[in-house]
């Protein structure tokens, strides 16, 4: 099977191994959990995309909502249900990561790339969560997929192809809104051909006109530009350039802030509507880096110590499991290493074709640290990426020491 058919190797371990987590792993539960089944019950009941009878809603992403309402229509509202069909799309992941590798690099890189996704801890703990992280992993990996696809073959279909699946991305992760710009700024450092330009032009297109009809609804509904969600954006922003709490408030949950965060945030938005508080604490944002410059810079270089080298879940979930967290931990770090490593060695040739891989870990890395409050979990969309270049670099290894233990003996 792994000769033939590799790719169900990796499917049938991605899946026991999920389903073995979901159905034997103590439950999971995430504070964001409510207000996405408060909206998928609001689905089902027929009072739209909303957060209260009555009342349309933009505070979150339409496709995970519409995911667990879907679920919910069809098996009950069962959230094991729910961690069953993400265990579902973990495994299918994990074939879609064997398929990048193997057009990037080669089979061999392929499937182990696939294999070790499959056994990853943070991303076998996504099935866990009733949380949009495995949806996103799921809907990037198919647009990545198709970016390779297109910056190899150089045809349009791809581009647009992954640009909806970019804007699918987006409507359940908003996250990944700006990514299509940020591919714009490879033109500034890299030598692109114009041709090259007018592709990501497309890919531009396609995601915004996938994003466009919710944003089209928002406008409609509440008289404001929200390309996504109305809220959240401007708070995170806010609370990643707060240095007096270090920029880490706890899961970027206003009720865990500390009694002096607490009423900075409430006199910040006193007196708003979400959407105008959310632009509030944008522009508090703003005057923080303003005010304190090299406060700021020191913050984002202590999130960028949280974003890759805490474990994701490791202060909740893996706290009441020390032995497991120090094996995470350890697996994290072996990861990295040999990413640098496989990096490094991807680069040495046809780096055009890695571009797709660099570049949304990349994207993802600077945002986090420069805009968001970079928790660990905002990582794991781009680990599968960080895999494979994990992969190459101990592929390389495995050809290079037996070579030099043998020209050692010959000596």
């Amino acid at each position: 099977m792994i000769n033939k058919r590799p790719f169900w190797f990796i499917f049938i371990l991605a899946l026991a191994v999920r389903l073995a987590f979901v159905l034997f792993f103590p439950p999971l539960y995430a504070p964001d959990t409510g207000s996405y089944e408060i909206i998928a019950k609001s689905l089902i009941k027929g009072d739209g995309f909303s957060s209260a009878p009555g009342i349309p809603s933009a505070g979150r992403p339409p496709l995970y909502p519409l995911f667990l309402a879907g679920i919910y229509f069809l098996f009950g509202q069962s959230h094991l249900a729910v961690k069953l069909s993400q265990a579902l799309l973990g495994a299918i992941s994990c074939i879609i990561i064997y398929f990048i590798s193997k057009e990037i690099f080669d089979r061999r890189v392929g499937l182990w790339s696939g294999a070790v996704m499959a056994l990853y801890p943070p991303l076998i703990s996504t099935a866990g969560f009733v949380l949009s992280e495995e949806l996103a992993i799921f809907l990037l990996a198919i647009s990545i997929l198709f970016l390779t696809k297109a910056t190899k073959r150089k045809q349009t279909g791809w581009y647009v192809l992954s640009g909806i699946f970019m804007g699918l991305t987006t409507l359940c992760r908003p996250m990944t809104l700006l990514f299509p710009f940020f591919l714009y700024l490879a033109f500034l450092f890299l030598p692109f051909k114009k041709r090259e330009f007018f592709w990501i032009s497309i890919f531009l297109l396609a995601t915004v006109v996938t994003v466009a009809p919710w944003t089209f609804r928002n406008y409609v509904r509440f008289n404001a530009f929200i390309p996504v969600q109305d809220c959240g954006g401007g708070m995170n922003f806010w609370m990643a350039t707060y240095s007096s709490s270090d920029g880490i408030i706890p899961y970027g949950s206003p009720q865990e802030y500390s009694p002096k965060d607490q009423e900075v945030y409430n006199r910040i938005i006193e007196g708003l509507s979400p959407i105008e508080a959310d632009k509030a604490c944008f522009r508090e944002g703003i005057k923080n880096i303003i005010n304190n410059p090299s406060g700021y810079f020191r913050l984002c270089a202590r999130k960028f110590e949280r974003y890759w080298f805490w474990i994701p879940g490791g202060v909740k979930v893996l706290q009441p499991h020390p032995k497991i967290k120090l094996g995470v931990t350890i697996v994290d770090y072996l990861v990295l290493l040999l990413a640098i490593l496989g990096l490094g060695v991807g680069l040495r040739e046809n780096w055009r074709d890695k571009l797709p891989l660099i570049a949304i870990i990349l994207y993802f890395t600077i945002t986090s640290i420069f805009l968001f409050v970079a928790l660990p979990r905002y990582r794991l969309p781009i680990m599968p990426y960080v895999l494979i270049f994990a992969i190459v670099g101990f592929l390389r290894l495995l050809d290079i020491l037996p070579q030099r233990c043998k020209d050692g003996h010959s000596r």
